[in-house]
């Protein structure tokens, strides 16, 4: 779980001669450094597009199995040693539970690449692999849905991909003082941490500091025009 906040911190300095004046221009402020935020993270946050994540589970699925048409059955010619004349024997299959399967390979999952976690390919159904690809691609978006609430709360539309998802993936919160106002956003999707969403956080607080510090003087100043200080 991971939280990124836009508060006013960089702005108490220049305003506090002003508090009563300046609080609305701090809301508005916190509000704007919000909206871009949460359009970062969204962004920045994998996969960040629907058909690159799409395309990351079918190589994830194809990293683990092979699908193969499977008979369910083999034919015996000969018995003890002696031909005879052709007979059907049912046969199981080795993996049957493709999700299963799947489900644990990616729970271990390094990095952007995964492994069968064995040698020997799995083998598996044609059917059950794409049944496989075709549940997992209904998750694509769900890490980016843990700042799916953040973004209702400032405006922020959402694509569907990831609006298809729980809105509890994430959270957010409003602290609303005299002199600062804080928005804070939580992404709770649980394997977020294990995927990189820390770093995503802290490239939002870069962009945004950033841009922050390129706007703020040209809002200063119109405030400042606004209310003739």
């Amino acid at each position: 779980m991971i939280t990124v906040k836009a508060d006013t911190a960089a702005l108490l300095t220049k305003l506090q001669a002003y508090p009563a004046a300046f609080t609305s221009f701090m809301e508005e402020q916190v509000k704007i450094e919000a909206k871009g935020g949460i359009r970062d993270a969204i962004k920045l946050t994998p996969p960040g597009k629907v058909g690159a994540g799409n395309r990351a589970v079918i190589k994830d699925v194809r990293g683990v199995f092979i699908p193969v048409r499977l008979k369910g059955y083999r034919v015996i010619t000969k018995a003890f040693g002696h031909p005879i004349k052709p007979v059907r024997v049912a046969t199981k299959e080795r993996w049957p539970d493709a999700e299963g399967i799947y489900a644990g390979r990616i729970r271990k999952k390094t990095g952007g690449k995964i492994s069968r976690g064995q040698k020997q390919a799995y083998y598996v159904a044609s059917a059950k692999v794409t049944a496989v690809t075709t549940r997992r691609r209904k998750g694509v978006g769900r890490l980016a849905s843990g700042w799916m609430a953040a973004a209702q709360k400032v405006g922020v539309k959402v694509p569907q991909w990831i609006a298809r998802h729980r809105v509890s993936n994430g959270a957010v919160t409003e602290d609303k003082k005299t002199s600062s106002y804080t928005l804070s956003a939580t992404n709770r999707v649980r394997y977020g941490g294990r995927v990189g969403i820390t770093r995503v956080a802290e490239r939002v607080k870069q962009l945004r500091a950033g841009k922050l510090e390129r706007r703020l003087p040209y809002a200063l100043r119109a405030v400042l025009k606004k209310v003739n200080l």
